[in-house]
């Protein structure tokens, strides 16, 4: 089988679950007769006869900072400031 450098990262044969992944813009392109990827996945299924195709998912990361805004930064930092001068006020620090 020979794949080119190009789509090396683009198909996986899987033998363990006896698949072939490719990437999701492998798949499109490969969905064009003629292109190169159709090629190159035709080859591949040639080789491979009873793999299945399967569609690589690439996950996406949570977005840690959603709802992040100024106005909450701010809210937060005066009620951090106003805290930590409650707890350190004088007429605190007898009661302690």
């Amino acid at each position: 089988m020979a794949i080119s450098t190009t789509f090396e990262n683009s198909v996986r044969i899987n033998r363990n679950s006896r698949t072939i992944e490719v990437s999701k813009s492998f798949d499109k392109a490969a969905s064009r007769f003629g292109t190169r990827e159709y090629e190159a996945l035709q080859q591949v299924r040639k080789d491979y006869p009873d793999f299945t195709i399967m569609v690589k998912t690439v996950r996406t990361k949570a977005d840690h900072f959603k709802g992040l805004t100024y106005d909450f930064m701010e809210k937060y930092i005066a009620f951090m400031i106003c805290g930590i001068n409650t707890l350190l006020s004088p007429s605190k620090m007898g009661t302690i």
